[in-house]
Parts: C-alpha cells; sequence; structure tokens
C-alpha cells in the first residue's frame, strides 16, 4: 500500500535499516550546529526537525553524554560548532567573549546573543554553565582567561 510520494526515500532507507549512504561526519556536525542554533533561540520545533532528520539518517543525540551515534557504530562528541575548526585564536576567541560577558552584565540579550551566534559560527561551543569555551580540536579555556594562555603582562 500507499500512494505515491508517502514516504521519503532517506526516510524509507533508515527504516529498512540500510542507511545508505551514510551521512559524513561533516554532515552530522553540521545538522548538529544547525539544531543547537535553534535550541539556543527556543525554537524547539525546529530543532525537533533537525534531530528527526538526524534520526532518518540512522543517527541518534544523546544530549547528557554528549554524543552522536551512527547505526553503522560510528560515534562522535556532540559538538555543537560545526565541523571546522576554528580559525580564532585562543587571544580572539577570549576578546569576543569578555565582549559578550559585557553585554551579559549589561542585560544586552540581543548583541550577547549576536556575539554567541558569531563564536559558534567561528567553530567555538560555549558553555555558560560552567563558563567555558571548546574548539573541535580540544583548545579551550574559561570565559575568566586562562593563567596559562595569558603570557603578557598588558
Amino acid at each position: 500500500g500507499g500512494g505515491p510520494g508517502m514516504e521519503d526515500p532517506a526516510a524509507k532507507r533508515a527504516r529498512l535499516g540500510c542507511a545508505d549512504p551514510s551521512p559524513t561526519e561533516v554532515e552530522i556536525l553540521q545538522l548538529v550546529a544547525q539544531r543547537e542554533a535553534h535550541r539556543q533561540r527556543q525554537q524547539f520545533a525546529d530543532s525537533d526537525v533537525i534531530r528527526q532528520q538526524l534520526r532518518d539518517l540512522g543517527v541518534e543525540l544523546y544530549d547528557k553524554d554528549r554524543e552522536w551515534r551512527c547505526k553503522d557504530g560510528r560515534r562522535g562528541v556532540l559538538f555543537t560548532a560545526g565541523p571546522l575548526e576554528s580559525p580564532l585564536s585562543d587571544g580572539e576567541i577570549q576578546q569576543k567573549i569578555e565582549e559578550r560577558e559585557e553585554a551579559r552584565r549589561a542585560k544586552e540579550w540581543e548583541k550577547s546573543n549576536l556575539l554567541r551566534d558569531e563564536l559558534r559560527a567561528c567553530g567555538v561551543e560555549l558553555s555558560d554553565k560552567d563558563s567555558t569555551w571548546r574548539t573541535l580540536a580540544g583548545r579551550s579555556g574559561t570565559y575568566q582567561g586562562q593563567p596559562r594562555a595569558v603570557c603578557s603582562l598588558t
């Protein structure tokens, strides 16, 4: 049964357990970053649509474990700032974070959100809960700046 156009081919492949071609890690992380952008703006319906897209590709997201897992056995870190290493230096990242923290203290939420989105677009993931940032390659720091990253006395 069912008429033509009832089921999207990708959805059918996923349902049949032959997610082929399976998504690349880059494609997965691009979708994860888009979903995170929606979640940050509290657009949960849009973020759920992307979660479903990933499911249809055979990818399940585990937010608590910060991990994605693919039906084919691959898994990876649920990194929310896209598939590319940040071109920004630690100093440049720190500068943007300080700007954003000032905006937050002044309750300039639009400016603060804009800076967060800029950082994410540049491959920097922020965690306001523990005031830390990190990049795909594993660079990281605190919002206050890290002693080991500060070499000058200026």
